[in-house]
């Protein structure tokens, strides 16, 4: 008695896989706006305080984003960019509140004086 060898595996339907995850849409932007709070925050130090409020974007936008990351089951990536994005924003918002009760203190020393700026009329 001779054995045969097996059937041909059979041509139903492939194994289904999920799709590869997907960063969440606005990761990005977030992280780019957390930078560029950071970068404008430390320069806010030195002459215009107020330039570190750019960091209330990201730290705003990071809450929703977070959110659906995380309710995404792994659909959704990029929970490290928002999660840096909005500690560069608090970071940024925090050199502006230094930035800020600098030049206060700083004008009411007397140290920097208001009427240096004047102009005058030739």
């Amino acid at each position: 008695m001779s054995s045969l060898p097996p059937p041909p595996p059979g041509y139903g339907y492939p194994p289904q896989y999920g799709g590869a995850p997907m960063e969440h849409p606005r990761a990005g932007t977030i992280f780019a706006l957390g930078i560029v709070s950071l970068v404008l925050g430390a320069i806010g130090v030195f002459c215009c305080a107020f330039l570190g409020l750019i960091g209330l974007a990201p730290l705003l936008m990071s809450g929703s984003a977070i959110r659906e990351i995380e309710a995404s089951g792994g659909a959704l990536t990029g929970l490290d960019k928002v999660r840096n994005g909005r500690i560069m924003g608090i970071i940024a918002i925090c050199l502006t509140a230094v930035g800020l009760i600098l030049n206060i203190t700083l004008l009411a020393t007397g140290v920097i004086d208001v009427n240096r700026f004047e102009t005058t009329n030739y």
